[in-house]
């Protein structure tokens, strides 16, 4: 299925139908399937794309493995050992899938018990406390079990004393995707931004979409995606597409982008 805005970009979560037979070890190609949307109009079955690379179904995925299936997905990729600081530069511009020791990350950031090796998605850095890197992952595991739902998939931010041990301590491995072909208005952009002047706040990058309130002028906030086709506005005479969200009562709200200054 096409995916046309950011927004229709779904967490990936490892005990889906098509996850099937060996639902607990879907960790691995659980985060390839959810790096291949960044990149493709479509999305692929667990299963299926566990099959591309490894033929016992009871076991983990290594590195190499998910590589290769990111690979056969049609997305150029490396399996690699890299530091944290190098996982930062990499992730301001491409999804990473990384190894993370779960047994270095505490409550409320693992909400399950447990606590081996668990693969992940990197998404997004952003400035933390004291101008240290927090990180954006996606876990396909998180939350699980609620009684309800099983596994619940999320975007999770990680302050950097929490997601540099757990990834040191997997040996620091990541499959890290060929950049040139991300389709950027799906990726999250994470910006601090000002409102230039008063404007409208909706619940699409759109102009039809609906008014949920209003920014004054001088407004701050954090950018987390950006939709560079959505509806057409006009500024200073000119028509313009592109739209920047942000997290407004726990739910993502749009402004158009060039009534915002981006820091």
């Amino acid at each position: 299925m096409p995916y046309a805005l950011p927004t229709q970009v779904p967490g990936t979560f490892q005990s889906r139908p098509d996850s099937a037979p060996s639902k607990s070890y879907n960790c691995g190609p659980s985060s390839v399937t959810h790096v291949s949307r960044f990149y493709r109009d479509r999305d692929f079955g667990i299963y299926a794309t566990r099959r591309l690379a490894v033929s016992n179904d009871r076991r983990g995925t290594f590195p190499s493995e998910r590589a290769a299936m990111l690979e056969k997905r049609g997305v150029p990729c490396r399996a690699d050992r890299i530091g944290g600081a190098q996982l930062i530069t990499l992730v301001r511009s491409r999804p990473v899938s990384v190894s993370m020791s779960m047994a270095k990350i505490p409550y409320p950031y693992r909400r399950y018990s447990f606590s081996g090796l668990h693969e992940m998605v990197a998404v997004a850095v952003r400035s933390g406390v004291n101008g240290v890197a927090e990180m954006c992952f996606m876990d396909p595991n998180y939350g699980w079990p609620d009684g309800k739902t099983g596994f619940c998939p999320k975007y999770i931010w990680m302050p950097y004393k929490v997601w540099y041990p757990a990834f040191a301590a997997s040996g620091g491995w990541a499959v890290i995707p060929d950049k040139s072909k991300v389709i950027v208005s799906r990726y999250p952009y994470v910006k601090n931004c000002t409102a230039k002047t008063a404007l409208n706040v909706r619940t699409g990058p759109r102009l039809n979409a609906k008014r949920v309130t209003t920014l004054k002028a001088g407004a701050k906030f954090k950018s987390t995606k950006i939709e560079k086709k959505g509806g057409a506005y006009t500024y200073n005479g000119k028509t313009r597409t592109d739209w920047l969200a942000y997290t407004r009562n726990g739910k993502t709200v749009w402004v158009a982008r060039a009534f915002i200054r981006e820091g």
